[in-house]
């Protein structure tokens, strides 16, 4: 499962993200730069974190 926080959401936290890649199976998190609470996947950076995940490589920022 993949968890895309926005970098300024002010509904999910990191602290939160954090909790769950901890306490879930197989979690893997990842932050879109100057994206609010849901990213829209447009951008090329956004886009790029979810092929990486989709296609087995590493996600972080976008």
């Amino acid at each position: 499962m993949l968890v895309v926080r926005g970098e300024t959401s002010d509904l999910l936290s990191r602290e939160t993200v954090a909790r769950m890649v901890e306490q879930g199976q197989a979690v893997t998190s990842a932050e879109a730069a100057g994206a609010g609470h849901a990213p829209a996947f447009v951008s090329a950076g956004q886009i790029a974190l979810a092929r990486g995940f989709f296609f087995g490589k590493d996600v972080g920022v976008a």
